[in-house]
């Protein structure tokens, strides 16, 4: 059998030896074949302490406008979540529901996280304050702080940056979402503009028509004439 390992708990479970519950935080011994077991089982009588989980409060600003956009999506959709990157760490957004703990307010969390307190990052109110445990870095708040400031900006930002929607992570593949930032479907979801259809810029068509022009006049010494482009022999100077 595989020696039991020390180390600390990530989630709440069982005790295999005692029956009684473990807390997360606590001090355990595990391994693949038993599961986890107290390092000092309450039924010996010493058992330790629950572990105390500290919060820390950061202000954000009001976040009345994020809320808004959650409530348009979940018009439609059970679980609305935003994915933000903050400097290649990606987390997401969600509402808590009705049965949590503390319903109805935004939560953070660790994106492809489990279900312990090592991927929670915390809960913002409608006012911005912002309850988290420490240990959060200044790039989450920073990409909090952008969301609240100016939410499309920050929801296109993600677009741009990965390619993917930051509602249903799917692909960017049409012009004009690319262009945006999020998909036409998730705009009308969460309440969001989608933008005007691209043109094609004139600036860019003529260039490329002199440039050709150019090139044949060197080729050929002759002169071109191409719609309104006219490029003239070198020795008519």
């Amino acid at each position: 059998m595989t020696a039991l390992k020390s180390m600390i708990s990530k989630y709440n479970g069982k005790c295999f030896r005692c029956d009684s519950k473990i807390l997360a935080g606590s001090q355990i011994e595990w391994s693949k074949e038993t599961g986890a077991k107290h390092k000092v089982c309450p039924a010996a009588g010493t058992a330790e302490a629950a572990p105390v989980k500290q919060t820390y409060t950061t202000e954000l600003g009001d976040y009345t406008a994020v809320y808004a956009m959650f409530e348009s999506a979940g018009k439609t959709s059970k679980f609305p979540k935003i994915t933000i990157n903050a400097d290649g760490f990606e987390f997401y957004l969600y509402m808590s529901t009705m049965v949590s703990k503390v319903p109805g307010v935004i939560n953070v969390k660790k994106k492809g996280g489990g279900y312990g307190h090592l991927d929670w990052f915390g809960r913002i109110t409608t006012e911005g304050t912002w309850t988290h445990r420490a240990g959060v870095d200044e790039r989450r708040a920073d990409a909090l702080s952008r969301l609240q400031m100016d939410p499309v900006a920050a929801v296109a930002e993600f677009g741009k940056l990965c390619g993917r929607c930051c509602f249903c992570n799917s692909s960017l593949s049409d012009l004009k979402s690319v262009d945006v930032g999020y998909g036409p479907i998730c705009a009308k979801k969460w309440g969001l503009p989608h933008g005007k259809k691209a043109k094609p810029s004139k600036i860019k068509v003529a260039d490329a028509q002199i440039a050709k022009a150019v090139a044949e006049v060197m080729t050929t010494g002759k002169p071109v004439i191409t719609g309104s482009q006219v490029a003239w022999d070198q020795s008519d100077g």
